[in-house]
């Protein structure tokens, strides 16, 4: 909905949270035996070969690409897994049941050649099983990492960004609020945009992680899995051209006399660039926009009032009045009157405020030539 823009202090934040990341995966890989190293090494080589490029030289200097990956290059690592292990991932997610079913076999003392069978296929998935997830545990899980410290990441986003509200919604604050031996603390939650449990590889991916508020990232999204059904990715997607817009119910609301009408979306605007229409639908459908943002309609009320009364005759005079001393320009009156805009992105509806208004201008030019 909001894009994310790439800024040196995006990448600043980035090199420096990495780092510390992976600087501790030694303490890690001595925790486990040789034996089972050698294991993990002969069974996952190639899941190893992109980390070992990096991380063989100087942990501080190399950043293994798949941390720090664009999310185009994350879908080619998707691609890459799912084309070699695809098979040991689908086995992973049913770990819990193979261990189960083999524990219940291994204490029944009269096992038929059927259950025998079953046994030792059962112990040879279970062993695959864990050396994968010992493997992921080494270089993927920020649970284990002494350096995964979430609060000081979203709080460097938070200060060095313009990252404060949702960006999957526009509607709620994403703020950070963090003191040592103070009770009480609050931030941004991390999305894992390709979810952890279908694409645990991915778990430390810098651009797999948006920043985002609870009801998107808990309460609408999920796990729902976004490479199997595209949307629109914050980092990655810029859809100026997505728009909200009143759809109007009654002609009296030319006279801004009632109020009957829906907070809507163009979505017929794309019907040309079918891949993107399915992205944004897609959003739409998974974070709820439309459903949502018309339980705002005393937002869209104060625009449209106000957009009668402070016409543009009216801003002009407004700016003009106070001789370029309280304002800097027109812009800045708008802003003032109507709430927050898109160009000022760091507050709730910025997007919703800046469309309508647009949506009021076209649709008052069209009265106007009736």
């Amino acid at each position: 909905m909001i894009p994310i823009n790439h800024t040196d202090n995006i990448n600043a934040i980035l090199n420096s949270f990495h780092k510390n990341v992976i600087s501790t995966y030694v303490t890690k890989l001595k925790k486990i035996s040789p034996n089972k190293l050698k294991d993990i090494d002969k069974n996952f080589s190639l899941l190893k070969t992109d980390i070992n490029k990096s991380i063989d030289g100087n942990l501080i200097e190399n950043i293994p690409s798949i941390y720090v990956a664009k999310p185009n290059e994350l879908r080619k690592y998707i691609n890459y897994f799912d084309t070699n292990f695809k098979e040991e991932f689908f086995h992973l997610k049913k770990l819990k049941n193979y261990k189960t079913d083999y524990i219940k076999l291994s204490k029944k003392k009269k096992k038929s050649d059927e259950e025998k069978t079953q046994f030792e296929e059962l112990k040879n998935l279970v062993k695959q099983c864990n050396l994968l997830n010992d493997f992921l545990k080494i270089y993927f899980s920020y649970s284990s990492y002494d350096q995964w410290k979430a609060y000081e990441l979203a709080e460097k986003l938070s200060n060095l960004s313009d990252i404060k509200v949702c960006p999957y919604c526009n509607r709620n604050y994403i703020s950070v609020y963090s003191q040592q031996h103070e009770n009480g603390c609050t931030r941004m939650k991390f999305d894992h945009y390709y979810d952890k449990a279908t694409y645990p590889y991915l778990a430390l991916s810098f651009y797999n992680l948006i920043p985002s508020c609870n009801v998107c990232n808990s309460d609408l999204k999920g796990a729902k899995n976004f490479y199997e059904k595209i949307h629109i990715h914050p980092y990655e997607d810029k859809i100026d051209n997505l728009k909200f817009k009143l759809k109007i119910e009654d002609v009296s609301f030319i006279n801004s006399i009632s109020k009957d009408y829906e907070i809507d979306l163009n979505f017929d605007d794309f019907n040309n660039q079918p891949d993107l229409k399915l992205k944004v639908e897609n959003h739409n459908e998974t974070f709820k926009i439309k459903k949502l943002y018309n339980f705002h309609k005393d937002i869209t009320n104060d625009i449209i009032n106000k957009f009668y009364v402070y016409n543009e005759e009216r801003i002009n005079e407004i700016y003009n009045s106070f001789d370029g001393k309280l304002f800097n320009s027109e812009n800045e009156v708008k802003a003032m009157i109507f709430g927050p805009l898109l160009s000022d992105n760091i507050r709730p509806f910025s997007k919703l405020t800046e469309d309508i208004i647009e949506d009021l201008v076209l649709k008052n030019k069209f009265i106007d030539e009736i």
